[in-house]
């Protein structure tokens, strides 16, 4: 028989108990709480019928009729979760009509309830009367009171006196937190039997709860085996917690965790819904693209408790402003943000949906949605004035031999969008450009003067055209008349007096160097001239006229020629 006895108190355990013969088991729990008797309410019979016997667990109580009999000395012990049998004999089994009752106070308000009515079996009739006695979840653990009555042709009761009849009570004491499977059995010789012993805090209060696991059986060397159990019942949870729930796409969270109790020493282990985020930290921080709801599990190495947080996400506003603009001096730019947004802040100010504005600047707004989140744009407007005149600059002269281009430029006007170019006369080549600078193509052959204009403008007014540009264009063309393998290199070309010479080839020179004007008269001659292979020579022509002038190096093997222009 498993005797469990003990006050109230926490803890699992699972007893493995060996037994060398056949055991007996049941249930027996003393305790050793009290209570004042007188707190129930009075009931009592005039015996005929009477109750002379009860059997309930370890209570076994033959008696004879005493009108009520005060038997709470005699306990027994219930577990919820468990059953009991009890049997209530007839002390005079002769009259059908007689009836049995009983109630146990579970909730033990000294009351008995309607709903703490156990029906007996066998009743109406001569009994004996039985029923099984289940403790329900909720019932508070301790020692509370059980009452029995008999009566004759008549509802049985629990308080109040009739004219036939007894009433006996007795004491249960409650062990709502602890059970025991198996409470009665047989352990074949040699084998052995594991009692499960199974803890409940469910509505318990905190502290500390005792209780003796007593085995009962026939093995003559060991007729009963004691095993001390303690429940402790603490706070022990977890709490999660964020500092902010509500977030804005893209923003980011931190959830903390707080234990309360238990070991000191966790595991923690995050999950999310949707899936996809885990974490062993205690603390996290957390940036959701959609609402998620966070999962933590926490670990003491015996129990695991639970908590959970869900982080709302909300969208973003989207506000556009438009594209920068430009206005004419005067004018007026509204600019708006769109409908729909809980407010709106510009940079100037402004709280309302539109703006207006009429000076040049960076224009901004920051709007908000119904949830708290921001959204920005900006701007910027230019108010346009008359440019100013433009201020050409460009090359003074161009060689037209090999036909190119020339590149001119004028200053930047923040009040200019555009520039217009022109070239006279229009057979010097062609302008392109309509910014603040342009692109000359010059034409083919072209020499001789050319100028060029610019005129800025923008959306509201054109400019003054600027003072016209002058370019002399010439060419080299005809001072060559020999194969480009013998044509000595000489720049600059026009020049002032002051040229270099290069051959055409990556060898040395050694001979005479003459110089003639366009009459063939000689007007320079140098003997036995040397330059290095890839190097240059250095000369200064003097005092000559302007004019067009034959350059010839020659030696005893090859013969190289020029012509330059002095002005």
């Amino acid at each position: 028989m498993i005797h469990i006895s003990g006050k109230v108190g926490t803890a699992a355990e699972e007893k493995c108990l060996a037994q060398r013969n056949h055991a007996a088991l049941g249930q027996d729990i003393p305790t050793d709480g009290q209570r004042d008797v007188n707190a129930y309410c009075t009931a009592s019979g005039t015996c005929d019928e009477f109750i002379a016997r009860v059997q309930l667990n370890e209570i076994d109580n033959l008696s004879a009729c005493t009108n009520y009999g005060n038997y709470d000395t005699l306990s027994t012990t219930m577990s919820v979760g468990n059953s009991y049998e009890i049997t209530v004999t007839n002390g005079n089994p002769v009259y059908p009509d007689d009836q049995c009752g009983l109630w146990i106070d579970w909730n033990q308000n000294e009351e008995f309830d309607e709903d703490e009515a156990i029906p007996m079996n066998g009743s109406p009739g001569v009994g004996p009367y039985t029923a099984t006695i289940s403790p329900p979840v909720g019932a508070m653990a301790g020692e509370t009171r059980l009452r029995t009555r008999i009566v004759y042709y008549q509802t049985p009761e629990p308080c109040g006196a009739t004219t036939y009849g007894e009433v006996e009570d007795y004491t249960v004491n409650v062990i709502s937190w602890l059970t025991a499977d198996p409470v009665s059995g047989t352990v074949p010789a040699g084998e052995d039997l594991n009692i499960a012993v199974n803890f409940s805090a469910v509505d318990m209060e905190l502290g500390d709860y005792f209780a003796q696991l007593s085995v009962f059986s026939n093995d003559p060397d060991d007729p009963e085996i004691v095993v001390p159990i303690t429940m402790h019942v603490a706070e022990v949870a977890v709490n999660v917690s964020a500092d902010n729930e509500n977030l804005c796409i893209g923003e980011s969270a931190i959830i903390t965790s707080v234990m309360t109790g238990g070991s000191g020493t966790y595991t923690y282990t995050w999950t999310s819904d949707p899936p996809g985020y885990n974490s062993t930290e205690a603390d996290i921080l957390v940036t959701p693209d959609v609402t998620t709801t966070y999962f933590l599990e926490v670990f003491d190495g015996t129990i695991t408790v639970a908590d959970q947080i869900t982080i709302q996400v909300n969208p973003l506003p989207v506000v556009d402003i438009g594209a920068d603009e430009s206005i004419c001096i005067g004018d007026t730019l509204i600019i708006t943000a769109g409908e729909g947004f809980a407010s709106y802040l510009w940079n100037t100010g402004d709280t309302t949906m539109t703006i207006k504005a009429a000076v040049s600047g960076d224009y901004s707004v920051i709007v908000t949605n119904e949830f708290g989140c921001l959204d920005s744009d900006d701007l910027i407007l230019v108010v346009l004035n008359t440019p100013d005149q433009p201020l050409v600059a460009g090359p003074t002269e161009v060689d037209n031999y090999m036909p190119g281009s020339s590149t001119y430029n004028c200053q930047i006007d923040e009040n200019a969008t555009a520039y217009d170019w022109i070239i006279t006369p229009v057979g010097a080549g062609s302008i392109s450009g309509t910014g603040p600078s342009a692109e000359v193509s010059w034409a083919n052959g072209y020499t001789g003067t050319a100028t060029i204009t610019a005129q800025a403008m923008n959306e509201c007014f054109v400019g003054e055209i600027s003072q016209a540009y002058s370019t002399q264009v010439y060419t080299s063309a005809g001072l060559v008349d020999h194969a480009s393998e013998n044509q000595v290199i000489i720049y600059p070309n026009p020049t002032d007096g002051k040229i270099t010479m290069k051959l055409p080839v990556q060898k040395s020179f050694t001979g005479d160097l003459t110089v003639s004007d366009a009459s063939g008269a000689v007007v320079i001659n140098k003997n036995d001239l040397t330059i290095p292979a890839g190097e240059s020579f250095n000369m200064d022509l003097g005092q000559v006229p302007d004019g067009v002038y034959s350059v010839k190096l020659s030696s005893n093997s090859v013969t190289y020629f020029g012509r330059i222009i002095v002005k």
